[in-house]
């Protein structure tokens, strides 16, 4: 069926450095530990599945039928302490009938166009648009971010990942965040950037091919980005952002 005349798009924004922190008090920083939940094996987001890091440090902070939560946490040595070393928010969205995105790489371009415009202030880097590889249709980019707590703490690195479904029904987005400069040598980056394979979408259900005028269930609600990060392929600098880590090899384009 052809699509309707072109209408304007607005990319979900999940202003992750904002909502994280502020959703969990001292994000990334020393804590009392936190009753937080295991991760199962899959999640279903809208229609796109996906399968999650599983090895220890990793927990699941929320869970909906269209987001998802988790976070990479160490506990201190000798202390009941944790620290929050890595988030990340997962967002799946309807695309609005009539509405054309020819590429997912499309679809990138205006989740950075967004972002970039409403955070002018906070955003002090941002990377190219690349497509992960190992993946035909997952795109990345970064940004190097300004904290709430403001000067006297690190920036905060950013890395977004854009997918869409192949019959443009839906797409998903990513956003992962850290303050450890280095953290496209650390494990937790290296297990989740591996996950992204991953992802796929299920398709249209027997409801949404309903012919008109037949009843459908009715569609989940969205739930708006709550705390989390962006996952980040080396981090980005004002003047050359680095390339993100391939699946196979995550230290492979982040040296800078």
């Amino acid at each position: 069926m052809p699509r309707c005349e072109r209408k304007p798009f607005a990319v979900a924004t999940i202003l992750t450095s904002l909502t994280l922190l502020a959703a969990m008090p001292g994000m990334l920083q020393a804590q009392p530990m936190l009753q937080l939940d295991p991760i199962p094996p899959k999640y279903t987001l809208g229609r796109f599945e996906y399968e999650p890091p599983r090895a220890d440090g990793w927990r699941q902070i929320a869970n909906s039928t269209q987001s998802l939560q988790l976070v990479y946490v160490e506990q201190m040595p000798g202390s009941d302490e944790i620290n929050t070393k890595f988030g990340v928010v997962m967002e799946a969205h309807d695309i609005p009938a009539g509405t054309q995105i020819p590429t997912p790489h499309y679809l990138a371009e205006l989740s950075r166009t967004q972002q970039a415009e409403q955070r002018k202030s906070d955003i002090t880097g941002v990377s190219p648009i690349l497509l992960v590889p190992g993946t035909t249709n997952i795109y990345t980019y970064r940004f190097l971010a300004k904290t709430p707590e403001g000067a006297s703490e690190p920036e905060a690195y950013e890395v977004f990942y854009v997918t869409m479904a192949p019959d443009e029904s839906q797409y998903l987005v990513i956003q992962c965040i850290t303050k450890e400069k280095t953290y496209e040598n650390q494990v937790y980056f290296t297990q989740f950037y591996a996950t992204l394979p991953s992802i796929k979408h299920l398709g249209k259900t027997a409801a949404d091919a309903a012919p008109a005028g037949e009843a459908k269930p009715a569609a989940p609600v969205a739930v708006p980005g709550a705390p989390a990060p962006a996952t980040p392929p080396a981090p980005p600098s004002p003047a050359t952002p680095g390339a993100p880590a391939a699946p196979v090899d995550p230290h492979a384009g982040h040296g800078h």
